[in-house]
């Protein structure tokens, strides 16, 4: 793994990690693979202007999201409709950036405090505070 957070893999008989056919490449290229995107890129100059575009940053966030989200206790996830649920304000979320602007609002803040009041008990992750993701778009922290 090289300091900027990126590791070179070559790429076994030919199939990329979803075992989709690879195109042939120049044999003095080094290839690269972008695990959050699950794609290759050819050499570091490449690399670093992929994780620098949207979509890879949207699933950076995406996938920081997520890991926040699986620590929250009142929040639940259907894998076969991908619909989040949350359990104290009652509401479905269809992605995990929409439940990080749910859970960062007034009123689900107002309805963890009202929970919290009504059963004795504290919702670890139920306040916005305790979930903030990181904007940074320095390539290192986004890799």
């Amino acid at each position: 793994m090289y300091s900027s957070g990126y590791s070179v893999q070559t790429p076994e008989s030919g199939r990329n990690p979803r075992g989709k056919k690879r195109k042939k490449l120049d044999s003095a290229g080094e290839e690269i693979l972008c695990s959050v995107c699950d794609i290759w890129v050819m050499g570091v100059p490449q690399y670093q202007a992929h994780v620098k575009g949207s979509k890879h940053q949207r699933r950076t966030k995406e996938r920081s999201a997520d890991e926040v989200i699986n620590r929250m206790p009142f929040m639940k996830w259907d894998k076969g409709t991908g619909i989040h649920t949350c359990e104290v304000c009652d509401v479905k979320l269809n992605s995990s950036l929409v439940v990080m602007v749910h859970v960062s609002g007034s009123r689900h803040k107002d309805n963890v405090e009202a929970y919290e009041a009504a059963h004795g008990e504290i919702l670890t992750y139920g306040k916005p505070d305790d979930h903030k993701i990181s904007s940074s778009t320095s390539t290192s922290d986004n890799i």
